[in-house]
C-alpha cells in the first residue's frame, strides 16, 4: 500500500492488523473489490520497489507490523474458516496440509522485508502485532496521521492464546516452516 498523502509505503504481512492500518491511513475499502487495492495489498519490499520506483522508496517512510508466527497461523486458519476459504476439520488437520499460501508471498516475513535490492535503503519501521496500538501510535507521529489508536477489528480472529491449539508436533512444524522469523525477531513460542 502506498500513500501519497503521508509519503509512506506499507509491506503488509497477511494477519497483522493490516488492512485495519490500510483503512485508517488511506480509507481503502476493501469491501469495494477494487482489483488495484487488492494487487497491491500484500506486496513484498521487491515488488514494492518495482511498481513505485526506488526514488520513491527511498523518499517514502516505509512500514511493516510482524507477527509471532504461531499466532498468525491460528489466525490465518480462523479467517479461512470465517471467511469460508476451507471446511473446518479442525486445526490439527489444517497444520497437516498447511503450507504457505501464494497470497503470503514467501515463508518467511524475513525475506520478504529483509531482503532489500541493491542501493535501496532498509525498511523504516518495523511493528509488532504483540504491541499493536502502541506501535501504531508511534507509526502514526512519523507519518503525520492525527489518528492514534487503530480500528479494531477488520478482519479479526477471535480466539484464546494460540499455545492451547499447538501440540508438540504442530509447534514445530511452525518452527521449521518460520525459523529464520522466529530466531531473527526473537519469537518464543
Amino acid at each position: 500500500m502506498i500513500s501519497h498523502e503521508h509519503k509512506c509505503i506499507f509491506i503488509h504481512i497477511p494477519r497483522t492488523g493490516g488492512s485495519s492500518m490500510e483503512m485508517d491511513i488511506c480509507g481503502f475499502d476493501y469491501g469495494k473489490k477494487d482489483e488495484k487495492l487488492l494487487y497491491e495489498k500484500h506486496l513484498t519490499v521487491k515488488d514494492s520497489i518495482n511498481l513505485y520506483g526506488k526514488d520513491i522508496w527511498d523518499n517514502y517512510f516505509t512500514f511493516t507490523f510482524i507477527r509471532n508466527p504461531w499466532d498468525r497461523v491460528l489466525s490465518l486458519y480462523l479467517f479461512k474458516i470465517d471467511t469460508n476459504l476451507i471446511v473446518d476439520r479442525g486445526f490439527k488437520h489444517f497444520l497437516e496440509n498447511y503450507e504457505v499460501s501464494p497470497w503470503e508471498q514467501t515463508p518467511d516475513t524475513y525475506e520478504n522485508i529483509l531482503e532489500i535490492p541493491d542501493g535501496a535503503k532498509p525498511i523504516d519501521f518495523i511493528g509488532r502485532f504483540e504491541n499493536l496500538q502502541e506501535d501504531f501510535q508511534q507509526l502514526s507521529k512519523k507519518i503525520g496521521l492525527d489518528k492514534y489508536k487503530l480500528t479494531d477489528g477488520y478482519n479479526k480472529t477471535y480466539h484464546n492464546h494460540y499455545s492451547n491449539y499447538y501440540d508438540g508436533e504442530s509447534k514445530k512444524k511452525i518452527y521449521d516452516l518460520y525459523k529464520k522469523d522466529i530466531e531473527f525477531f526473537n519469537y518464543i513460542f
